[in-house]
């Protein structure tokens, strides 16, 4: 056992200390300061002034300054005044044409509608007739206005061709065709017409009212390959371009035909009077010029527009233009000049000098095929439209852009009516009509500016040919002749 348990060494209870408890002053209560100091015990406070606090001083008012107000923007040769929609189709309308001098307006859709619209002042005016019949249950593929505006004929994707009146009323139908009728054109007014059209082959259908037999149709089968075009030249010819490059001049004798069907001696073997080879692929369109006996052009998918002369025997071809790089879809001629413009799949407008056939302006604003486009009655301006939904207005004399638009999608047609105060845009379901207000001190102003850039510009090379003169005399003495006579 270790020393610390022995007995001697052994601690009683009696024997450990007591800690005395300490007095209640040991435990005092301490008043409890917040840590959280105020910044009355940081910063020492000034003594509290026996005078009243002064009131804050309001910042003086800001000047007024008045809010300059941007001014309109100048206004452009042609504006859109207001557009109004006419509701009645269910697919992309493909067709839009106005009657020669009236406010009429046809317009068919693949929806099979054919719809005959009188356009007032107001939207609110406007009306329409559905163009029903016994023989309106096809897509109407091509119309054309007799010259009076009396009657209009209807091509359809059955082969057949329909006459209508000018207030919506069917007159007479007939089949020449076994495939789509892709163009009808009428000639003379709407007492007796004479309605040529194409499809399958070329025919030309005059209609005689009072007769036993009201429609009397000679059929030409020379051509290999579908009609695209069919153009009048004149009462008794014409001329038919196909899908293959081909056009051919035709004759067209009523005198001749109304004595064969008496003696029964009918027969579908008219040849061409006349062809005009060249296009290596199908041509798009033919067109006569305006007060021209011989002169037309052509357009086609080789990408080249054509200009013939069919009163030259030996070699009709004037002038082959090359200056597209797509399909060329339409041509136009200005009345009264030689000026021919055409519209392509290169996303292009054309203007082009007929007579020394030469290119005078190209006209490109657009994003994609130009699908269509109008001339205005007084031949000063020119509508465009494309797949890019896109509607531009130009000028058709120096062919520079006045003013642009954004249609509701891909535009299919645009055209002006006979006035020049309304243009109409077809696109998917919409046929939208334009009231066009024109701005003649616009153009003024347009004009004079680009008299200012001519001459600075000219003002430029002057200056260089100076300097150029000055540094080589010997070498620009013709240069300074040429100048001396420009200055004449």
């Amino acid at each position: 056992m270790g020393c610390c348990a022995s007995v001697s060494n052994e601690v009683t209870p009696c024997d450990t200390p007591v800690k005395q408890r300490p007095g209640s002053t040991f435990f005092q209560e301490k008043e409890i300061v917040s840590r959280v100091t105020t910044q009355s015990t940081l910063v020492p406070t000034r003594p509290e002034s026996k005078e009243s606090p002064k009131p804050l001083l309001k910042p003086p008012p800001k000047p007024y300054v008045p809010v300059k107000v941007k001014p309109p923007p100048p206004k452009k040769e042609i504006e859109v005044g207001s557009s109004s929609n006419l509701d009645g189709h269910l697919q992309y309308v493909d067709l839009a044409q106005w009657a020669p001098h009236s406010d009429q307006l046809i317009t068919a859709s693949t929806d099979r509608a054919a719809i005959l619209w009188s356009i007032g002042r107001l939207p609110s005016d406007s009306g329409n007739t559905n163009l029903e019949g016994p023989v309106q249950e096809s897509v109407v593929t091509s119309a054309s206005w007799s010259n009076d505006g009396d009657v209009f004929a209807l091509g359809h994707d059955d082969g057949k061709v329909s006459l209508w009146t000018k207030s919506g009323d069917h007159v007479f139908s007939w089949w020449p065709h076994e495939a789509p009728v892709n163009c009808v054109s009428v000639s003379g007014d709407g007492s007796s017409p004479a309605v040529l059209s194409a499809g399958d082959c070329a025919a030309v259908s005059q209609y005689v009212p009072g007769l036993d037999v009201q429609e009397l149709t000679q059929l030409y089968f020379s051509n290999s390959s579908d009609l695209s075009w069919v153009e009048w030249v004149s009462q008794d010819k014409f001329l038919a371009a196909d899908v293959a490059g081909n056009i051919e001049l035709h004759n067209f004798d009523l005198s001749r035909l109304k004595r064969k069907i008496a003696e029964g001696k009918y027969e579908d073997k008219e040849k061409a009077h006349r062809t005009f080879p060249g296009h290596s692929l199908g041509v798009y369109m033919v067109k006569m010029k305006p007060g021209s006996s011989g002169t037309f052009a052509s357009c086609s998918v080789d990408c080249t527009v054509r200009i013939w002369d069919m009163r030259e025997k030996e070699d009709s071809l004037v002038h082959n233009l090359e200056d597209h790089c797509g399909y060329v879809t339409s041509i136009e001629w200005i009345p009264d000049s030689n000026i021919l413009l055409s519209a392509s799949f290169d996303y292009t407008l054309k203007i082009w000098d007929t007579k020394h056939g030469s290119l005078l302006h190209s006209l490109e604003k657009h994003r994609d095929a130009v699908t269509q486009f109008s001339i205005s009655p007084d031949n000063k301006y020119l509508v465009s439209a494309g797949r890019d939904g896109d509607i531009h207005f130009w000028s058709a004399e120096d062919g520079e852009l006045i003013n642009s638009f954004e249609g509701t999608g891909r535009i299919q047609q645009v055209s002006w009516d006979s006035t020049g105060r309304r243009v109409v845009a077809t696109s998917y379901k919409t046929v939208t009509i334009l009231e066009i207000n024109y701005y003649p001190q616009a153009k003024e102003e347009r004009l004079k500016k680009r008299e200012n850039e001519n001459k600075a510009r000219e003002d430029i090379a002057d200056k260089r040919e100076d300097h150029e003169e000055k540094e080589d005399p010997d070498k620009n003495k013709h240069r300074r002749k040429h100048r001396k006579k420009k200055h004449r």
